[in-house]
C-alpha cells in the first residue's frame, strides 16, 4: 500500500478519486497490474537508483553504504548512493533497519526476476552489461545468504538457460564465447563477469579442466572443492574468490578479543588464522612438528599461542606467522592451554601427568604441578585468574592455586572428562566427557548443581557465553548445543552433519560461535539466528586405506577426498569408481574381484560392482566413522567397525545386517577376522589382545601390552595374531595358546597398519615414522626397512602373490614395493584439487593465499 500511495502522489498528483475509478472499481488490483505497477515505477528511477535496489535485492539483508559502495562498480552511482537512497526510500521501495537498507520483500521477488529475465537475455545474445554489474552470488557473503542467492538467483537461471538454448553443452559453449570476448574486448575490466561464470559452470557440473579465465577479473567465485585442473588464471584478479585449504582434521579454535580473527589448528601441524570479517586467509603459522592441541589468542597483544603433541608451546606474531619463542619442558603431548585474564600466566596440561604454569612475558616455568595420576587434557583459569582448574584421564578434576602451585581440591568423577570452563562469575564448573552429559559443578562445594542431557557422544568442549545466560557443548554426536544455564532447557541445537565437533569457543560478545571438526572444516554460527556464516572447508587427499584386486593388477584406494580410486598398477593411472560424502577410511575387495565395500565417515557402508560401477548403501548405518570394512567367509560375509563402538556382520547375499556387537568394555581400535571365520581379534585402549568367538560371544584373553593396542592383524594360516601397541612394539602371539612368540621392537613414533603377507612368512608394519617394516615372522627379525613417504603411513597391503607390496599415506601418496628386493617400483598419486591452475601474474591474492594454492597444486 505504501507503494501504491507513493506512485498516486507522484503519476496522479494525489488525486486518489482517479485512482478509485481507474484501478479499484471492480474490488482489487489484478496481478498483472501489480507488476505493471513496479515496472513503472522501476523504470521511473535513474541509473544510479536502479544499480542500489538490485544491490539491495541481490543482498538478501541489511546493506550499510559502506557495504553498497563495496559491491557497486560504477563511480557515478556511489557519489550518488546516499542520495539514491534517499530517493528509495522517499518512494517507499527500500526501508532502513538497525542494521542497514534493505528492500521491501514484494520489491524484491520482482527484482530478481526481472534481473534473472535480462540477465538471461543477455547471455544469449552475448551483450553484457548486467552480468557484469552485478553478482549472482557471493563467495564472501553469509553461508545461508550465499545459499539462498544459489536457490533463488543462480538456479532459475541456470534452469532457463538450459531450456531456453537447448541443453548443457549449448550453455557452455555460450559461456566459453562469451569469456573468449571479454578477454579480447575488456581484459581486466572490473566486474563479477568472470566470477559469475565461474560460479553457474559450477552449478552445471561442468568439468573446468583447461578453461582459460587468463586477463579476467574472478571477483565472489566460490571455488572451495571445486577442481580447476590446468586452469589458466593467468594475469587475472581473483580478489574475493573463495578457494579451499589444506586443513587437517580440526582439533582447536580460537577467537581474538576484539572479534577480527580466527584461527584453527590441526592434525597436519599447521595453525591457519582468517579475517572474521570476510572469511578471507590471512596467514598460517609453521613450525610445529605433530598435532596442534589448542590456541589461545592473548587479551592484550598481537600473539597467538599454540601446543602440539610435539611437546612445545609457541608464541607466534599474528600478523606476519612469525614464531616470537618455543616453550619447552614438558615430555608428553600438550592437550590444552590456557591464558590468565590479565595474559600474563600460561598453564599447560600434558600427557606427562603434569600441569605447568608460565610466565608468558619471560617464557619461564614458574610451576610444575605433578599430582594427576595420567594425562592431563585440559586447563582453565577461573575469571579473577588466582585459580586454575585441571581434568585428567585419571577421571579427576583438580583446582589450584596460581600462586603458590598448591592443590586446592580433587574431585572424583566416574568418566573421563574431555573438557572443563570456568562460568563468567567463577561461581562454576562446566565439564564434558565420555559419559555423553555436561555437568555444572560449585567451585565451593564440588556439588553437581545441574546436568545437562541429549548428546549421544562424548563431550569434547564445553563453553560459556560471557554474559553467563548460555553454555555450550560440542560432540562426537555431530550437533553442537545451546543450554539455558539457569532452567537446563536445551535451547538451540546447532546441526553440524557428518562433523564430529573437536572444539567450539564463543566470541567476547557471545554472538558469534566457532566449531572445528574432524572432518577437516571450520564453522562460524550466528547464534541469535542460528544460521551458519561462514564455512571453510579443507581439502587433502591423504591416503588411508590401500587394498590389491585378487588378481593383482588393480588397487584400490580410499582417501581424504572421498573418493574411491582404481589404479592400474602396469601403468599407474586411475580413475574414480565413486564417492562416499566424507573420508572414506575402509576399502576392500572381493575375493572374486568383482566387488569393492568402501566404509566411511559419513557411517554409511558402499558396495561397488566393478564391471558397471553400480553402487548398492547398506540398509543399516553406523553412528560414526567406520574404520574398517572386510569381506570374509569366502566373501559371503561382510565385517564393518567404527567409532560408534559397534561391530556389524553382513549377509552378502542379502546385504542385511546379521549381528552388531556393541558391548565391548573399552575403546576400540581396529579388529581382524580369523581366517576360519569363527573369531575377531580386537585391539583396543584395554592394553589386553581378546579375541570374541563370533558364535558363542565368549571373550579370550590372549596377551597384554604395556599402553593400549592400536592394530591387530590375523595370519592368513591362523596360527598367530600379531598385536601393535603404543608401547612401541608389535607382538606376535600364538593364535591357540596365547603364547608371545616375538616382540619386534625398534619403532619411534605410533604404529598405524600391519599385515601379514599370504604366506604367513613376512609381516609389514607403517606408522608416524613413515618407514615400512617388513619383519621375518618365524626369526622375529627384520627383513627390510623401506623408506620414502613423508608423512604417517596408514595402510600396508601384500599383493596376492605376495610379491609386491602398497603402502597408502598421510603424504597424499601410493608406494609399489618389491618386497623381496625392498625397491620402490612406483610412486602413485592423484591429482591435487588445483593441480596445474597458473596463477602467475594474478592478483587480488595475499602471500598466504598464494601458499596455500600453491599446496595444493597451482603452479606460477
Amino acid at each position: 500500500m505504501e507503494i501504491v500511495a507513493a506512485n498516486i502522489q507522484e503519476v496522479l498528483g494525489g488525486n486518489l478519486s482517479k485512482f478509485v475509478e481507474n484501478h479499484l472499481k471492480s474490488g482489487q488490483l489484478k496481478f498483472d497490474e501489480i507488476n505493471d505497477l513496479y515496472e513503472r515505477q522501476f523504470n521511473r528511477l535513474s541509473t544510479s537508483e536502479q544499480q542500489v535496489i538490485y544491490w539491495l535485492a541481490i543482498n538478501y539483508k541489511p546493506a550499510s553504504d559502506a557495504e553498497l559502495r563495496e559491491d557497486i562498480i560504477s563511480w557515478e552511482t556511489k557519489q550518488e548512493l546516499l542520495q539514491s537512497l534517499s530517493s528509495l526510500k522517499r518512494r517507499s521501495l527500500i526501508k532502513t533497519t538497525e542494521l542497514g537498507y534493505t528492500v521491501l520483500p514484494v520489491i524484491r521477488e520482482y527484482i530478481i526476476a526481472r534481473l534473472i529475465d535480462e540477465v538471461c537475455q543477455e547471455i544469449k545474445t552475448a551483450q553484457i552489461q548486467l552480468f557484469n554489474n552485478y553478482c549472482l552470488c557471493k563467495a564472501t557473503a553469509k553461508d545461508y545468504i550465499r545459499e539462498t542467492q544459489i536457490r533463488l538467483i543462480l538456479q532459475p537461471l541456470l534452469e532457463r538457460l538450459l531450456q531456453e538454448l537447448g541443453g548443457k553443452i549449448n550453455v557452455e559453449n555460450k559461456l566459453q564465447q562469451i569469456i573468449s570476448n571479454w578477454q579480447k574486448e575488456f581484459p581486466q575490466a572490473p566486474g563479477y563477469l568472470g566470477g559469475n561464470i565461474l560460479n553457474i559452470l559450477y552449478h552445471l557440473k561442468t568439468d573446468l579442466s583447461n578453461y582459460d579465465f587468463s586477463y579476467l577479473t574472478i571477483c565472489q567465485a566460490y571455488l572451495q572443492g571445486v577442481k580447476l585442473h590446468e586452469v589458466n588464471f593467468t594475469n587475472s584478479n581473483l580478489s574475493k574468490s573463495i578457494f579451499s585449504e589444506p586443513l587437517g582434521s580440526i582439533i582447536c579454535v580460537a577467537i581474538s578479543y576484539d572479534k577480527k580473527l580466527w584461527a584453527a589448528g590441526d592434525a597436519d601441524k599447521n595453525i591457519y588464522i582468517w579475517r572474521v570479517a570476510d572469511g578471507q586467509f590471512i596467514t598460517n603459522c609453521l613450525g610445529h612438528t605433530n598435532w596442534v592441541r589448542s590456541l589461545v589468542f592473548h587479551p592484550q597483544k598481537p600473539i597467538l599461542v599454540s601446543s602440539s603433541n610435539d611437546c612445545t608451546i609457541k608464541l607466534w606474531n599474528i600478523n606476519t606467522g612469525e614464531c616470537l619463542a618455543t616453550l619447552e619442558g614438558h615430555t608428553g603431548h600438550i592437550w590444552s592451554i590456557a591464558l590468565s585474564p590479565d595474559g600474563n600466566t600460561l598453564a599447560s596440561a600434558s600427557n606427562d601427568g603434569t600441569v605447568r604454569l608460565w610466565d608468558i612475558n619471560s617464557h619461564q616455568c614458574l610451576h610444575v604441578l605433578p599430582e594427576h595420576r595420567y594425562w592431563v587434557i585440559a586447563v582453565a583459569f577461573n575469571p579473577q585468574g588466582t585459580i586454575l582448574a585441571s581434568a585428567s584421564v585419571d577421571q579427576t578434576v583438580k583446582l589450584w592455586n596460581v600462586q603458590s602451585g598448591e592443590r586446592l581440591t580433587t574431585w572424583n568423577r566416574d568418566y573421563k572428562v574431555r573438557s572443563i570452563a570456568f562460568s563468567p562469575d567463577g561461581e562454576t564448573l562446566a565439564t564434558g566427557g565420555d559419559d555423553n552429559l555436561v555437568w555444572l559443578i560449585d567451585i565451593q562445594t564440588g556439588e553437581c548443581l545441574k546436568t545437562f542431557s541429549g548428546h549421544n557422544g562424548r563431550v569434547w568442549s564445553v563453553v560459556f557465553t560471557p554474559d553467563n545466560q548460555i553454555l555450550a557443548s560440542g560432540s562426537t554426536d555431530q550437533t553442537v548445543k545451546l543450554w539455558d544455564i539457569e532452567t537446563g532447557e536445551l535451547l538451540l541445537t546447532l546441526p553440524e552433519k557428518n562433523r564430529r565437533i573437536r572444539a567450539i569457543t564463543f566470541s567476547s560478545d557471545g554472538k558469534t560461535l566457532i566449531s572445528g571438526s574432524d572432518d577437516q572444516s571450520v564453522r562460524l554460527w550466528d547464534i541469535p539466528q542460528g544460521e551458519p556464516l561462514k564455512t571453510i572447508n579443507g581439502y587433502t587427499q591423504r591416503v588411508w586405506s590401500v587394498t590389491f584386486s585378487p588378481d593383482g593388477k588393480t588397487l584400490v584406494s580410499g582417501s581424504d577426498d572421498c573418493t574411491i580410486r582404481l589404479w592400474n598398477i602396469e601403468t599407474g593411472n586411475s580413475q574414480i569408481l565413486g564417492r562416499h560424502t566424507k573420508r572414506v577410511q575402509s576399502v576392500a575387495f572381493h575375493p572374486q574381484g568383482t566387488k569393492i565395500a568402501s566404509g566411511g565417515n559419513d557411517g554409511q557402508i558402499r558396495l561397488w560392482d566393478i564391471a558397471t560401477g553400480k553402487c548398492s548403501i547398506l540398509s543399516e548405518r553406523h553412528g560414526d566413522w567406520i574404520w574398517l570394512v572386510a569381506f570374509y567367509g569366502e566373501g559371503t560375509k561382510l565385517i564393518s567397525a567404527g567409532d560408534d563402538g559397534c561391530i556389524k556382520l553382513w549377509d552378502m547375499n542379502t546385504n542385511s545386517c546379521l549381528q552388531t556387537f556393541k558391548d565391548y568394555p573399552h575403546w576400540m581400535w581396529w579388529v581382524a577376522v580369523s581366517p576360519d571365520s569363527q573369531n575377531l581379534a580386537i585391539a583396543s585402549d584395554g592394553k589386553l589382545l581378546q579375541t570374541w568367538n563370533i558364535e558363542t560371544g565368549k571373550l579370550t584373553d590372549i596377551g597384554e601390552h604395556q599402553d593400549k593396542l592400536r592394530q591387530v592383524a590375523w595370519s592368513s594360516n591362523g596360527k598367530i595374531i600379531a598385536s601393535a601397541s603404543d608401547d612401541l612394539t608389535v607382538k606376535l602371539w600364538n593364535a591357540n595358546t596365547g603364547e608371545c612368540l616375538h616382540t619386534l621392537g625398534e619403532y619411534t613414533k605410533q604404529i598405524r597398519a600391519m599385515e601379514f603377507s599370504p604366506d604367513s612368512n613376512l609381516i609389514a608394519t607403517g606408522g608416524d615414522d613413515c618407514t615400512i617394516k617388513i619383519w621375518d615372522v618365524s626369526s622375529g627379525e627384520l627383513w627390510q626397512s623401506l623408506t620414502g613417504h613423508e608423512n604417517s603411513i596408514r595402510s600396508v597391503a601384500f599383493s596376492s602373490d605376495g610379491s609386491m607390496l602398497a603402502s597408502g599415506s598421510e603424504d597424499e601418496t601410493i608406494k609399489l614395493w618389491n618386497t623381496q628386493t625392498g625397491n620402490c617400483i612406483k610412486t602413485l598419486k592423484a591429482k591435487r584439487l588445483y593441480e596445474g591452475m597458473n596463477i602467475t601474474g594474478a592478483t587480488g591474492l595475499t602471500e598466504g593465499q598464494k601458499e596455500t594454492l600453491l599446496t595444493l597444486g597451482a603452479i606460477i
